[in-house]
């Protein structure tokens, strides 16, 4: 059992504990303070993420009664809005709605450059989940069985979409701070990640939530650009598995991606997702649109309807619903 000695009382205390039972004195000031400055250099620098990292780590230093706490959550609360700011220009968002439904495109396209710019950025983390052997395991067994069943070019394309989609999450859990396990892959279902700390927020539980399928759009659209170019049938099949894969995420289900953008939508934003849904499975008839109609709708009522709207992760749900059914319809062979 680790031994602590108090910094104010010299007490040596046993256990897992953060306050001294003997004088109330904080047992790791030191390392808080540490936290602090560290925390403070990265906000001078805008280093938003580095910031709010040190922020969260402090935070497990302190006692739930702790009168700092307060402070640390508000600072965390502060950065994380700085960090999760990605709003379209001006002329996007004028054209999109100009151009009615179709303006999601517009949306997607703006959305997926700057995906595209943050991959190109998070090239190293993308490979760095890689060196994980508990990824590296799983993908290579899922790969396995998935060619084994349907070809091993398809089984590779797949866990790729899937491996990209499980990064999107990494990456933005990462730009809030967050520790993150490597991705786990488990066949015929998909994968996941587990955080390590929780978000201070709806919102930031939302916009981790849809960064995977984001993700994952950028990847199926990379995809079916390049089976445009070269016409192999094989690249049209992944693409459209994968944005269906993605669009069944968005299904505000637990544990899928949809149930936490949810969290951080309000019953009239609820609504307004379930009424789109419906004129878009209309427009498109696809039926995975409608699943999704039919699971918004009854998120539609009940305490958890309460909250604050979010109006980017809205905007991102929708956006997202509409091109990848419009991917899918793309795609469809």
């Amino acid at each position: 059992m680790t031994t602590v000695v108090c910094p104010d009382c010299h007490a040596e205390i046993e256990g897992a504990v953060l306050a001294c039972p003997v004088c109330s004195g904080l047992l790791f000031r030191e390392k808080l303070n540490a936290l602090r400055e560290t925390a403070m250099a990265a906000e001078a620098r805008q280093d938003w993420s580095s910031a709010l990292t040190a922020w969260r780590d402090a935070l497990e230093l302190l006692p739930q009664t702790a009168s700092q706490r307060a402070l640390v959550l508000d600072r965390i609360h502060a950065l994380s809005e700085r960090a999760g700011r990605h709003e379209p220009p001006s002329w996007v968002k004028s054209w999109s709605k100009r151009l009615g439904p179709f303006g999601a495109v517009l949306l997607i396209l703006w959305k997926l450059k700057a995906i595209i710019i943050a991959v190109a950025a998070k090239g190293k983390l993308l490979l760095l989940g890689l060196t994980k052997l508990s990824t590296l395991a799983s993908m290579g067994l899922s790969g396995l069985l998935y060619g084994g069943s349907y070809g091993w070019a398809f089984g590779l394309g797949l866990v790729v979409s899937i491996y990209i989609h499980e990064m999107g999450h990494v990456a933005s859990a990462r730009r809030y701070g967050l520790r993150a396990s490597a991705s786990v892959f488990i066949p015929f279902v998909g994968a996941f990640i587990l955080l390590k700390q929780q978000p201070v927020s709806a919102g930031e539980d939302a916009r981790i939530s849809l960064a995977g399928p984001i993700w994952g759009a950028a990847g199926a659209l990379f995809t079916w650009l390049i089976f445009v170019w070269t016409q192999q049938p094989i690249l049209g099949a992944i693409a459209h598995v994968a944005a269906m894969i993605n669009l069944f995420n968005l299904m505000s289900v637990p544990p899928l991606d949809g149930s936490g953008a949810f969290r951080a939508l309000n019953r009239g934003a609820r609504m307004l997702v379930t009424l789109l849904l419906v004129v878009l499975y209309a427009l498109t008839r696809t039926g995975l649109v409608l699943v999704l109609a039919v699971c918004s709708g009854c998120r539609c009522f009940g305490k958890q309807s309460e909250v604050d709207l979010d109006k980017p992760v809205l905007s991102d749900y929708l956006t997202l619903a509409a091109g990848l059914n419009l991917l899918m319809l793309l795609t469809a062979q």
